[in-house]
């Protein structure tokens, strides 16, 4: 009896042995290694787990996967990962912009953008007028003001919104000019003088939108597109054009 009780005693301590030792979570880390621990919780800075019956902590950003005793696993995201990575659903469908690199062609221009509920896709109006359009700083050289601006520009967000969200999207330009074309080009009695033309551009546009907070917003872009001129003395001529975003917004 006595020898039956002490075999019993010895398997019984051989099982829970066993079970703490081997039941284990596993916790793999970026430099190629593993723990085998028991992890009691995942905090926002570091992991703590149990070994040996001693708590332990390592700094999160050092743990990629964690593989639990059920088979389950965790996929451990630093904080800047799931800041760039996860989908913001509570984004603002609103976004008012500055078009910054324009004030320095003495251009005013800005944009409202409409989000779609999903995300993915939004509307953007641009607008722009030239303040320095009707001065006489242009005399004694061609050149070619852009009086006004506006169009529509319909963007897709593959990846939906994040803090750093890729676009690309049809775009249209309408514009006015104010074209001055002076004696150095065509001497004839008739110039040098000022033209007025209409211009209708299509345009292929993509960029990067960073959200650096919930409110704000930088856009960087660009847009490749043919634009067609009609002056007012009846000529008309097609040309490539580049397009270039460097704005600041404002989102609600």
């Amino acid at each position: 009896m006595v020898r039956f009780l002490q075999s019993f005693l010895i398997l019984l301590f051989i099982t829970v042995y066993s079970q703490v030792s081997f039941s284990q979570d596993v916790l793999y880390l970026r430099d190629n290694t593993t723990i085998n621990a028991k992890v009691k919780e995942i905090a926002e800075e570091a992991v703590i787990y149990i070994q040996a019956g001693q708590d332990y902590s390592i700094e999160r950003k050092e743990v990629v996967l964690i593989i639990y005793e059920d088979g389950t696993h965790t996929v451990v995201k630093n904080k800047s990962q799931v800041v760039l990575l996860e989908v913001n659903e509570d984004f603002g469908r609103h976004l008012v912009s500055w078009q910054v690199g324009d004030l320095w062609q003495f251009n005013i221009s800005g944009a409202y953008e409409y989000f779609f509920t999903s995300g993915i896709m939004s509307l953007r109006i641009p607008v722009s007028a030239d303040i320095d359009a009707y001065s006489k700083r242009a005399i004694g050289k061609n050149e070619v003001r852009r009086i006004m601006y506006t169009g529509l520009d319909c963007n897709f967000y593959p990846f939906r919104q994040r803090a750093i969200s890729p676009y690309v999207g049809p775009g249209v330009r309408y514009s006015k000019l104010r074209n001055f074309i002076g004696y150095e080009y065509i001497k004839t009695a008739n110039y040098p003088k000022w033209l007025r033309s209409t211009e209708i551009g299509l345009y292929a546009n993509g960029g990067l939108l960073f959200q650096l907070s919930p409110q704000l917003g930088v856009n960087l872009g660009l847009g490749f597109g043919v634009n067609s001129t009609w002056y007012e003395d009846g000529t008309e001529e097609y040309y490539f054009d580049v397009l270039r975003h460097f704005s600041i917004g404002y989102r609600f």
